[in-house]
């Protein structure tokens, strides 16, 4: 058993499957944000995609077929962004947002289609990756904001609400860092 909090570990025990009709039945404001996110990462994962494949070509270039693949994980990289803003701004459990995920990255994805039918033959493979993705990146999300809840009330459990320096350095957080050393770490000052 963790540390966490009974209201967060209740988040990630495993429960019983999921009914399908369950799992179709979504919240409007969910597929909302989904499509919002959907439309607003699309050019993320094409920024990616050209990125990935820029430094491929930098590096030496390949052969066609590991452009296409270097591009497919731009994308897919944006969705697992995606699902994991989608899950944050609805707070919506990880199938439902993979659902609602791949119900609005399949729009986005017709509508690019019609617009550039060259991309046709990728699209298959990113809605096939998009469902996935958006369930991991919803799951890293629901992760991270039990964490941070977890952060937040053990720091208020304690008498001093705005911790000073000395007592972040003894926080569970500043034990994990690496980039600086906590006060019990640091090599004393020589001062002349």
């Amino acid at each position: 058993m963790s540390d966490l909090p009974p209201h967060t570990e209740d988040e990630f025990v495993p429960r019983e499957p999921i009914d399908l009709r369950e799992l179709l039945r979504l919240h409007p404001r969910l597929l909302l944000a989904a499509m919002i996110v959907a439309v607003l990462m699309f050019p993320v994962g094409l920024f990616l995609a050209a990125l990935g494949v820029k430094v491929l070509d930098l590096s030496g270039g390949a052969a066609h077929d590991t452009s296409m693949v270097v591009g497919i994980a731009g994308y897919l990289v944006s969705d697992f962004w995606g699902g994991g803003i989608v899950a944050a701004l609805t707070r919506a459990r990880a199938p439902h947002v993979a659902v609602a995920w791949t119900l609005a990255r399949l729009t986005v994805l017709v509508l690019v289609v019609l617009a550039v039918p060259s991309l046709l033959a990728i699209a298959p493979i990113q809605l096939l990756l998009a469902a996935p993705a958006a369930w991991a990146g919803a799951r890293a999300a629901r992760k991270q904001a039990a964490l941070r809840r977890h952060v937040a009330s053990a720091r208020t459990a304690g008498s001093d609400p705005a911790p000073t320096r000395s007592a972040r350095a003894s926080s569970p957080i500043d034990e994990l860092r690496l980039d600086e050393p906590t006060d019990a770490r640091r090599p004393a000052r020589v001062v002349q």
